[in-house]
């Protein structure tokens, strides 16, 4: 029974003073005990992942050395003991690791110092990290396999191969609690344009990455009074003459293609409403991104190597090196949009 006067209004569950229906953001579920809990392993894997990353650029990765002249390759540099014709080309491989190394140390400090309630900017800085981390490790993993196949020697593995694995396992573990677990779930969506942009530039950003996987990387024109040439692509290197010629498998265009269907896959996932109603498509995304980022720069500096630092011409790099870069580029910025792409705030934890 109702007394006139005393009626009490029905509360309008899930709806805001002054909120239109169609303006209306239902609450997100409250995970600050979770993420209170698990962001030290989290961010513990993070560090982890970076020291092992920066301990493989002081090893050495790979070599030659049941056969002479042996040859030994560091994410630095490739040195060939055949006496008297010794010689050492210099890698930039290095960068990349170095790069990945100091930011995922970076990310994975601010998972443990910052509450994901208090800065979302910590969860998006390791989503990006790790995928980074992944994408250069395990890149720089093939680059040395496509090294022994090249050289059609037999591959003897050092410490600083064992070290990328390890970094790579650790940073994709990491990467997967980012992306499943509570405490590392950036947001849901808030602006549909904004995800509609940011879905573009990584969907182009993958699609090229994954075509300029097919053309040469570079190409060496013949010497002086000489018919050789050497050309290389992600996929095998030529050595060709007037009368024979040799084709050396390169597996660089493996990582190309495994992140370009990641790329490939989160954008479209970005297109539909389920972006807008977990944090999970967004987080996969911004580590998609720092995939993507972290394969194609490395395939750049791993290829290209050889034209800005040992003695090679600048105008021999061919379209796939020129589609890398852009690759790059446009991930770079996929980074930094996702980075600013507007979200649905967390509630604080109570």
């Amino acid at each position: 029974m109702m007394v006139p006067g005393n009626s009490i209004p029905s509360p309008q569950i899930g709806f805001a003073p002054g909120n239109d229906i169609g303006q209306q953001e239902l609450p997100l579920p409250d995970h600050g005990r979770e993420g209170g809990i698990l962001r030290f392993p989290w961010g513990a894997l993070l560090i982890l992942s970076g020291i092992l990353t920066l301990g493989a650029t002081f090893a050495e990765i790979a070599s030659t050395e049941l056969v002479y002249p042996s040859r030994h390759w560091t994410a630095w540099q490739i040195h060939s003991n055949g006496a008297p014709n010794s010689r050492t080309y210099e890698q930039l491989d290095g960068v990349a690791l170095v790069v990945s190394g100091v930011l995922i140390v970076v990310a994975g400090l601010l998972a443990i110092l910052v509450r994901v309630g208090d800065r979302r900017s910590a969860p998006t800085v390791a989503a990006v990290a790790s995928g980074l981390s992944v994408g250069v490790t395990a890149t720089t993993m093939f680059a040395a396999e496509s090294y022994g196949s090249s050289s059609a020697h037999p591959l003897a593995r050092h410490a600083g191969y064992w070290l990328l694995l390890a970094a790579a396992l650790v940073a994709a573990t990491a990467m997967a609690i980012g992306i499943t677990a509570k405490v590392g779930r950036l947001g849901t969506v808030r602006d549909r344009y904004a995800a509609i942009v940011f879905a573009g530039v990584l969907l182009l950003a993958s699609a090229i990455a994954a075509i300029g996987s097919v053309p040469d990387q570079w190409q060496d024109p013949p010497a002086a009074g000489m018919t050789k040439r050497l050309s290389l692509s992600a996929w095998h290197l030529d050595y060709s003459s007037a009368t024979s010629g040799r084709t050396d498998p390169v597996e660089l265009g493996v990582p190309l293609l495994l992140a370009a269907f990641l790329g490939i896959l989160c954008a479209g996932l970005l297109l539909t409403p389920i972006a807008l109603r977990t944090g999970f498509v967004r987080t996969a995304s911004a580590s998609a991104a720092g995939l993507i980022f972290g394969v194609t720069l490395t395939v750049v500096l791993d290829t290209t190597s050889h034209e800005f630092l040992n003695g090679g011409d600048v105008g021999s790099l061919r379209s796939g090196a020129w589609m890398l870069m852009v690759a790059a580029a446009l991930s770079a910025i996929a980074i930094g949009l996702v980075l600013w792409l507007p979200s649905r705030p967390r509630p604080e934890a109570t």
